[in-house]
């Protein structure tokens, strides 16, 4: 526990025994063992198989000489996902649908028993069912978080306990990249992918095979749509096309390696963020070379100049307390963009920090702030625990210093721009 509380800059501790250890992520390539020779007379079971990394890894086996494979999904195909199945079943290959949950024991059983009476012997294992979904860890229910724990960490484990006694050649988990550095709103998410590293390496341990892959996004479906594919390239993440990530994975499964991260990372733009406010080690080991590091205030070009001239010619029409308004809808606007989700879920007495603003989001929101309104605000504002009101109101502050000639109209004319106030109190203005 006293790890735990201590101001120690380490924030990814394993303890164990009375031995404490800690974590570098470290760029390697894979070492290989030999090639893995795939069975033509063998059946390979993909779970969640039907989303779309499953849907290219089992093209890519067909490929590989794969004629048998076997979906697991608790969902029936629908058109898009029928055709993709034809087209592996014209190359010649066996494909079985088996609508089933895997975290439920007899439902799984059932599939099991069923390839074991009618088809070839089962070689290997892809786990790649899954949910995801944004929730910040204060808001999150039980509910919430079992969903997203039951596909992998109990379909993981069942996976493992009733294939244990079966000779397959290999165990592939499916996990992320969130559960090696965390993921802003999904900490449930990452635990179940973290459980899914736990158990490839305790499978290791005990003699069984076993590889977990901690994959970045993917293009061409997958978890993260078009909205967060676009999020994650502004903090240095680009997806993987399926083709990258599936040379990737030949070679991994040709190695000895038990977890990799497979990810397209632009370190410059990533590592900088990842470090921003506190020191961080995880990443202590990734170099940057000099010269390569990007400029954090131009990470973001979507606030414009006209966008500020609009902003500050509004407020140069309002007194304080239309000032104050003016800049809580602006702020609500851009930190609902920033944690993707709506306006109406920000609580206004609630610290920027518990709603899930990281220092990555924190890089981004202060970045919109100073380009719209044209102030220098310091980062630790966005990160020391202020409401959306206390920051409202230092930013008031520090516009007031800076700008001067705002409400200077307002006391020559007596007019004003506000006039539509809804029934919550804000006013509503066009950003």
């Amino acid at each position: 526990m006293n790890q735990i509380t201590s101001n120690s800059t380490e924030d990814h501790l394993s303890i164990i025994g009375d031995k404490t250890y800690v974590a570098r992520l470290v760029k390697q390539s894979p070492r290989k063992s030999q090639s893995y020779q795939w069975q033509s007379e063998g059946t390979y079971l993909i779970t969640g198989g039907l989303g779309a990394l499953g849907l290219h890894t089992a093209k890519w086996m067909v490929e590989k000489g794969v004629r048998n494979i076997v979906f697991i999904s608790r969902s029936s195909p629908d058109q898009t996902k029928q055709a993709a199945i034809a087209n592996l079943e014209e190359q010649g290959t066996r494909v079985l649908v088996a609508q089933a949950d895997v975290s439920h024991q007899e439902e799984l059983r059932a599939v099991l028993e069923q390839i074991q009476l009618t088809m070839p012997p089962l070689k290997g294992i892809i786990h790649a069912a899954g949910v995801a979904e944004f929730e910040p860890l204060t808001q999150m229910g039980l509910s919430q978080m079992s969903t997203i724990l039951q596909p992998k960490v109990k379909g993981g484990w069942l996976l493992h306990q009733l294939t244990k006694d079966i000779k397959i050649d290999f165990f592939i988990c499916f996990s992320s990249i969130g559960a090696l550095w965390g993921s802003v709103g999904q900490a449930h998410y990452a635990a179940a992918n973290h459980f899914l590293d736990g158990l490839v390496h305790y499978r290791t341990s005990i003699g069984l095979p076993g590889l977990t892959i901690n994959w970045g996004p993917w293009t061409g479906g997958g978890m993260a749509d078009t909205e967060q594919l676009l999020e994650l390239r502004k903090r240095g993440i680009k997806p993987l096309s399926p083709s990258q990530a599936l040379v990737a994975l030949e070679q991994l499964l040709d190695s000895s390696e038990i977890q990799t991260g497979l990810a397209n990372v632009d370190w410059s733009i990533f590592k900088q963020l990842y470090e921003i406010g506190r020191v961080r080690l995880l990443l202590e080991e990734i170099e940057v070379k000099p010269g390569q590091t990007q400029l954090l205030n131009d990470s973001n070009q979507l606030a414009t100049k006209a966008k500020q001239e609009r902003i500050l010619s509004q407020l140069k029409l309002a007194n304080d307390e239309e000032t104050e308004k003016i800049l809580l809808a602006y702020l609500l606007e851009e930190i609902a963009q920033v944690l993707g989700i709506k306006i109406e879920k920000i609580e206004l007495e609630q610290p920027l920090t518990m709603m899930g603003i990281d220092s990555l989001m924190a890089v981004e929101l202060r970045n919109q702030v100073q380009k719209a309104l044209g102030i220098e605000v310091p980062l630790s504002q966005f990160m020391e625990g202020l409401t959306v009101v206390a920051l409202t109101k230092e930013i008031q502050k520090q516009l007031k210093e800076t700008h001067p000639t705002i409400g200077v109209e307002l006391k020559n004319n007596q007019q004003t721009l506000l006039t539509n106030v809804k029934n919550n109190d804000w006013i509503e203005v066009d950003l």
